[in-house]
């Protein structure tokens, strides 16, 4: 899907707006003229404006090391050369008072959708990284699924399982034994794993489009600190690149801390289930009702 992205900007944005611009002439005047005003005016999010620059950037950033030019026009200009406007984040479509509804309808997965979800609320992982994962990830010696690089963003990413995600995986297993032999868990149709665009059809299913798989991904991010997950191990179970500063507190092995972790998030999410199916009280009384 990356690379579908940045063919789609560089078609659609790039060489139109700076196909026309000397390179050899090329600056921050070019720059602003000719793509990120004629964006502005046509209504962009400055968050998509930023995102063309940055891509234009790394691009004259990779021709001056490989030393396709000799000059890179961009080499000191950031996005707020051009606006210092902050961008603001964009609205989590996730929070406290959905997880009651995530535990109840993911915990227990019966469909391919809602499996997928399963696995991505439990662990926090990508899409991208989520469909591609193959049965022999798995050591159910040692309780861990591997993902390499190749699928990930970064490096190779180790998640612990809990006894409960292991009896999932492997009922899941059972149950696509039956009608296909692939050695992908979220298999396509015909061959190898499910497209991105169907993956996120399938969340789609699920979530009745009122959110996203990387919005799953945020609300656990935010969820593991409110019960107490520390941040850098939450920065690991996101398997993002961690700072030097927070490398000195990583030793050791960090396989322990990320099931402890983990462990604690799936009972976290079957204490609310759990809490939930045998509520008896009363519903909220409802003042906007009608007669």
């Amino acid at each position: 899907k990356r690379r579908i992205n940045i063919k789609s900007t560089i078609e659609t944005h790039l060489i139109p707006k700076l196909g026309q611009c000397e390179l050899a002439t090329f600056s921050n005047v070019e720059c602003e003229n000719h793509l990120i005003w004629p964006m502005q005016n046509d209504d962009y999010a400055l968050s998509s404006i930023r995102h063309h620059f940055q891509l234009l950037k790394r691009a004259f950033d990779q021709a001056e090391k490989t030393e396709l030019i000799e000059r890179n026009p961009l080499k000191d200009t950031t996005f707020k050369s051009f606006i210092q406007t902050a961008i603001k984040p964009k609205k989590a479509r996730l929070s406290i008072g959905n997880e009651p509804e995530l535990a109840l309808s993911l915990l227990k997965p019966n469909t391919m959708a809602e499996m997928m979800c399963w696995f991505m609320l439990l662990h926090g992982t990508r899409i991208g990284e989520t469909r591609q994962l193959k049965w022999e990830f798995i050591d159910t010696n040692h309780n861990l699924i591997t993902l390499p690089e190749e699928i990930t963003k970064t490096t190779e990413h180790v998640i612990p399982l809990t006894d409960h995600a292991l009896k999932t995986l492997i009922d899941w297993h059972k149950r696509s034994l039956k009608t296909n032999r692939s050695k992908y868990i979220f298999p396509a149709k015909k061959r190898g794993p499910i497209s991105e665009s169907d993956a996120s059809k399938l969340v789609n299913q699920v979530s009745n489009k009122k959110w996203s798989a990387h919005d799953l991904r945020k609300f656990c991010r935010g969820r593991w600190l409110i019960i107490g997950i520390d941040s850098v191990v939450a920065e690991l179970l996101l398997n993002h690149k961690l700072t030097d500063l927070q490398q000195t507190y990583l030793q050791e092995d960090p396989t322990p801390i990320k099931r402890e972790a983990l462990a604690r998030w799936a009972d976290h999410l079957h204490a609310v289930k759990a809490q939930y199916e045998t509520k008896t009280e009363a519903r909220s009384y409802d003042f906007n009702a009608l007669n």
